[in-house]
């Protein structure tokens, strides 16, 4: 080995048997030239067990491989974005279900002079959140604006979320 400044240089020359420092590697496999068999790997169709029969197989192998690729090129702006369009649509379905139920029952009891119900007041407290919200809204404009590129991605992760069925 030649030392320089105090430092030692690795001098050996790395092999296949041996490490980049000269030592020996024990327990690795040489990698096949040719794609293994599946049946080789233990790969089954999902809803098929396993050799041993007890565990279910599953997909996932073949799913990321078939998503790694194109999620990779895209971002990760699009896929928080699809995640949050997903999620978004979901809730926003649920919410708008419990409050159609709740207006719709709401209505019935004033219908049947069971309740009263101040409309002017809850006029009031919509027009106070829209005046809460307009300046929230416009600084919300100028954050997507000013990173344009990530919120483009993650625009359209969000569209595809919401669109998802």
């Amino acid at each position: 080995m030649a030392e320089i400044d105090g430092l030692a240089e690795p001098t050996e020359t790395r092999s296949s048997q041996t490490g980049s420092w000269g030592e020996e590697i024990h327990g690795l496999a040489e990698i096949p030239d040719e794609p293994l068999d599946q049946a080789e790997i233990g790969v089954v169709e999902p809803g098929e067990f396993s050799a041993s029969g007890e565990t279910p197989a599953t997909p996932f192998g073949r799913d990321l491989q078939e998503w790694s690729g194109p999620l990779m090129r895209l971002g990760f702006s699009f896929v928080a974005g699809f995640s949050l369009g997903y999620a978004l649509a979901f809730f926003l379905k649920l919410t708008l279900v419990i409050v159609g139920g709740l207006l719709l029952a709401l209505f019935g009891l004033q219908y049947v002079s069971l309740v009263e119900v101040n409309w002017p007041g809850i006029q009031a407290y919509y027009e106070a959140f829209v005046a809460w919200m307009q300046p929230r809204a416009g600084s919300f404009r100028e954050f997507v604006i000013s990173n344009i590129p990530a919120a483009g991605m993650a625009g359209l992760g969000l569209l595809l979320g919401l669109r998802k069925k």
